[in-house]
This record gives structure tokens, C-alpha cells and sequence, in this order.
């Protein structure tokens, strides 16, 4: 009964979540993931989830790293209706982008129930969830079968078109909409080659660049990401997966 009238009071679950994964480390995954968290935090309430629990914390490419606030250790053993507004207000922010980190947590600690108690609040008060997620455990399992949107970063490389393919395949059999992100680099491989051997579209072709790295590896990603290529990219792929 008590749970019963904890969900009446209880916002509508209106919000969408995107998840961001890589062909291979270093692909650029949590760089995309906290752009498009950015972008969407400009026009309302926005949450980054930390789904990839050995990327050593995406508070550090934010520079949140000694903001107070929780991290998946406090929250990971949530199970039933955890209110909106408590995991809101827990969490560390930039601006309106609430960020839920990893922390010191490990895979073993996640649970199909907690992460899926995290996730239902992230959606009831936050238009837009942005999820880094990692590969082969329960968070990417949970994460992905949550998904409206999986983008997946691959640079033009044989081996990351390879892994790649296996991958999208696997997010394919829970989430119904997988897109690419195609990273260029040195390689021969054109977007059209990408798209043709993963057997996914295309939504977005990623430059590398030089100053990106720079912004990333100084930890002033939420200062410095708008005068990167970047942040074009991340706002067009709000617009045409989250509207």
C-alpha cells in the first residue's frame, strides 16, 4: 500500500534515454555521452548515467571529481519506486545536467533491480537520460534493454568495424533503434563501408580532432566541449532521437 501511494504522487515517466557505447576502448563513447548530456541540459533537465564501471568515472572528464554528491555506491542498492526528486536532488550537477557517476562501484554491486529502480526515476524527472555505457555486464544488459536510442561510436578501423558488427547486433535483440556514430581517422574505410558491414545506419559521422583531445584529457570538458566539433553533433543527434 505505502508503495502504491509513493507512486501515485509520482511524476509520468516522459523522459528518453539514449545510451552511447563503443566499438573499442577509447572510441570516444563517454566524450559523446556527456556532449549530447550538455546539449540537452540547455533546454531542461537532463541526466548522465555511468554505465561503463571500469572508464574510471565520468566525473573526471567533467570536472566533477570533488563535487560532493552521490555516486552509484550510495545508490546501487535502490530497489521498488525511488522518488525522482531524491535522486535528483543526491546527485552532482552542472547546471540543469545531473551526473551519476561510478565511482568505487563494481559490477558485482549492480543489480538488474537497483539499476532499474535508478533508471525509472532518471526517466520520471529528467527529460533526457544519456547513458555511458561499457561492454558485457549487467549494467550494459539493463541500460540498453531501456534505450529508445543506442549510438554506437566506431572508428574507421577493420577490427572496430568487426567487433562493431557482434555488438550491434547483440544491443539490436533489446533495443529496437541502434545507430552509428563513425569516427574518421587515418583508415580507408568510408561511413557507407561502416554502415554496410555493421548493418546499421549512419547518424552521425564524428571527425577526430586535435583540440577535443586536449579539452578531454585537461578534465574542463563541461567548459571547454561547445568549441569543439563535438558539440554540433551532439545536438543534431538530440534532435533527430529525442526530439
Amino acid at each position: 500500500m505505502a508503495q502504491w501511494l509513493a507512486a501515485l504522487a509520482e511524476p509520468e515517466s516522459t523522459g528518453r534515454l539514449v545510451c552511447c557505447m563503443s566499438a573499442r576502448g577509447g572510441a570516444g563513447a563517454s566524450t559523446l555521452a556527456a556532449a549530447l548530456g550538455l546539449a540537452a541540459a540547455a533546454d531542461g533537465d537532463a541526466l548522465l548515467l555511468d554505465g561503463d564501471l571500469h572508464g574510471g568515472g565520468i566525473d573526471y572528464l567533467l570536472g566533477l571529481e570533488s563535487v560532493s554528491g552521490a555516486r552509484w555506491p550510495e545508490v546501487a542498492g535502490a530497489h521498488g519506486l525511488l522518488p525522482a526528486t531524491a535522486l535528483a536532488d543526491a546527485l552532482p550537477a552542472i547546471g540543469r545536467l545531473r551526473v551519476l557517476s561510478a565511482g568505487s562501484v563494481g559490477p558485482q554491486q549492480l543489480t538488474e533491480a537497483g539499476l532499474g529502480s535508478v533508471i525509472d526515476a532518471g526517466l520520471r524527472g529528467h527529460r533526457v537520460v544519456v547513458a555511458d555505457v561499457g561492454r558485457g555486464d549487467t549494467a550494459v544488459r539493463v541500460l540498453t534493454s531501456y534505450a529508445d536510442v543506442a549510438l554506437l561510436v566506431v572508428p574507421c578501423e577493420v577490427r572496430a568495424v568487426v567487433a562493431a558488427s557482434g555488438l550491434a547486433r547483440e544491443v539490436a535483440s533489446r533495443c529496437g533503434d541502434v545507430r552509428l556514430v563513425v569516427r574518421q581517422g587515418p583508415g580507408d574505410l568510408r561511413p557507407d563501408d561502416v554502415a554496410s558491414a555493421v548493418g546499421a545506419p549512419v547518424a552521425a559521422v564524428w571527425p577526430w580532432e586535435r583540440r577535443l583531445d586536449a579539452v578531454v584529457d585537461g578534465g574542463n570538458f563541461s567548459r571547454g566541449w561547445r568549441r569543439t566539433r563535438v558539440a554540433a553533433i551532439a545536438s543534431r543527434l538530440l534532435q533527430e532521437t529525442v526530439g
